[in-house]
């Protein structure tokens, strides 16, 4: 009798990939639905094309699918994943170049009530944008890695494939310039 979904959802990252190294379809499914929202906007916020970005996730996950069994487990299953997402991005940066590496806000109109603070709100995270925006890709993959995605150094340094010593260095880099950025175009940010 197969397995209920609620079962498999109960697994660890590490159970379900051991599972799929074995051809479970089920258990491949149930991953995919935990990292395709984190992968999806870790690969869109760098291109300008959600269809691209669409392209990266499920070649990642395809991959994630193939090389299972390959899994090795020095690393979080997160890790590794993400790790397979870094690098079919910059294969991509590498093959389309800088243009389709873009990080545009669409315009939005809000129009609830407490619109003026909306704008106000919108107006600093656009400016965020464009800061990050300035940041080389290898400074922004870092930031993004470390602050929206929450992973460790040890983490980052697994995906980008650099020492971890260099991640730290990059992430430094790259708060000191959007620090820098944001000053100039918006005042001053202390917490930093």
């Amino acid at each position: 009798m197969p397995e209920q979904s609620d079962d498999l959802e109960a697994l660890s990252d590490a159970a379900l990939l051991g599972r799929v190294g074995h051809g479970e379809m089920a258990c491949f499914e149930v991953l995919y639905r935990r990292f395709e929202p984190r992968i999806f906007r870790f690969v869109s916020q760098r291109l300008n094309d959600h269809f691209a970005a669409a392209d990266i996730l499920h070649e990642t996950m395809m991959t994630v699918w193939q090389k299972a069994s390959s899994f090795e487990g020095r690393s979080a299953v997160s890790t590794w994943v993400f790790g397979i997402a870094y690098r079919k991005l910059m294969n991509s940066y590498r093959k389309h170049g800088r243009e389709d590496l873009v990080d545009e806000m669409p315009e939005q109109v809000d129009e609830s009530p407490d619109q003026t603070m909306s704008v106000a709100a919108g107006d600093a995270a656009q400016q965020i944008e464009r800061c990050l925006d300035g940041l080389s890709p290898s400074h922004r993959a870092v930031i993004e890695l470390a602050f929206q995605e929450d992973l460790s150094y040890r983490e980052i340094s697994d995906i980008v494939g650099t020492p971890e010593g260099t991640v730290k260095t990059r992430v430094f880099h790259a708060k000191r310039l959007l620090r820098n950025c944001l000053e100039k175009h918006a005042g001053h940010f202390e917490d930093w």
